[in-house]
């Protein structure tokens, strides 16, 4: 017979890490965009929109020149933010923004 007690330990390892990773990676974002009302409630950003995730990179050429002060030369190009957030009030005027051609 096959002992328990490896597969237990195995198995509580790895809900200790993912709740250290879960806990790790919280945060609280709120966008406000003129003209556009939001669902938040928290007491701060009354009315703003509440982003649950987002991403944004930043590239450097690799063959920047480095100065004097340590950092690269050259020109930095930043890529697409992109937000995630919850299907709330905001989202078909934000799809009416895009369609309009608005900035926001």
């Amino acid at each position: 017979m096959i002992s328990q007690r490896p597969l237990f330990r195995i198995c509580l390892g790895v809900m200790a890490v993912t709740a250290f990773v879960v806990t790790y990676g919280a945060f609280d974002m709120f966008l406000k965009i003129e003209g556009i009302k939001g669902e938040s409630k928290d007491l701060n950003h009354k009315d703003w929109i509440e982003v649950t995730a987002f991403t944004h990179a930043v590239a450097q050429p690799s063959g920047s020149v480095v100065n004097l002060g340590g950092g690269a030369g050259g020109r930095v190009a930043h890529c697409d933010l992109s937000i995630t957030k919850h299907l709330d009030a905001a989202t078909p005027y934000l799809y009416l923004y895009c369609s309009q051609g608005k900035h926001a």
